[in-house]
């Protein structure tokens, strides 16, 4: 299938995310080091926490102790870029970089995405890479009050006749084993979302396409050609998903 061009795409979250498993030891201060090295393109930064709930247990006089103690755990740092179009978030478990609206093209993403990377490799490693990922998010605006979801996408889950056909929410998932791509999965998932106008109906169309690796290096061009394949296949499954009524909206 061709690649499709569109003027005004309705992504407005594009990812690159990969998993890693440390082979040596490395905590939240080495992480948080690497930081200083980034701040010129991302000056806003907060930390990433991993709350952790203990839901009490027996006093000393045999009652029960109803009390939540949560401990908040730092475990990586998200940093937002000057114009807040990009999020690198860098944890104990890997590296993900998004590209927020308006986005612009795959290959800007995916330089900016291996420039850090590469980086980032050079002061941290040793490591594996266990999973890599390419995650879209589009928000599809469609200006009518209501729709019939038939008209505008070929994917949407069909009510059975007798019973009242409006709906006022929506999910939908898919989990598709790509197996032309090794151990790939794609999941997709359709949702209606909030709309800031009574006008206009919003659907979420959301993919995710990733793969398990078994240790693969850091420093492997193999990642970024796996990168390419889930993008593209991520091209192709959406032309799949939608009509023409729905492509005429982006051009």
């Amino acid at each position: 299938m061709s690649q499709q061009t569109y003027k005004n795409p309705p992504i407005v979250e594009a990812i690159i995310d990969l998993r890693i498993r440390l082979l040596d030891s490395f905590d939240i201060l080495q992480l948080k080091s690497y930081v200083p090295r980034i701040t010129e393109k991302f000056p806003n930064i907060s930390p990433i926490q991993f709350i952790q709930m203990n839901l009490g247990g027996l006093m000393s006089n045999g009652e029960s102790d109803p009390v939540e103690k949560t401990h908040p755990v730092e475990v990586g740092v998200r940093l937002v870029s000057v114009k807040n179009d990009r999020v690198l978030q860098l944890q104990m478990s890997g590296f993900t970089l998004s590209h927020l609206a308006p986005y612009t093209c795959w290959e800007e993403l995916r330089e900016e995405a291996k420039a850090l990377w590469a980086d980032f490799v050079c002061n941290y490693q040793p490591f594996v890479v266990t999973r890599c990922a390419v995650r879209f998010i589009n928000r599809i605006t469609i200006p009518e009050p209501s729709i019939e979801l038939s008209d505008y996408f070929n994917l949407y889950p069909k009510i059975p006749k007798g019973i009242p056909q409006d709906i006022s929410g929506m999910l939908l998932q898919l989990q598709m084993p790509q197996p032309d791509l090794g151990a790939s999965v794609a999941v997709i998932n359709l949702a209606l979302a909030e709309s800031d106008s009574p006008m206009n109906t919003n659907v979420i169309l959301d993919m995710d396409l990733f793969s398990p690796l078994v240790d693969v290096d850091p420093a492997s061009e193999s990642l970024w050609d796996a990168l390419d394949l889930y993008r593209d296949r991520k091209n192709e499954l959406f032309e799949t998903f939608i009509t023409d009524e729905t492509r005429r909206l982006f051009k």
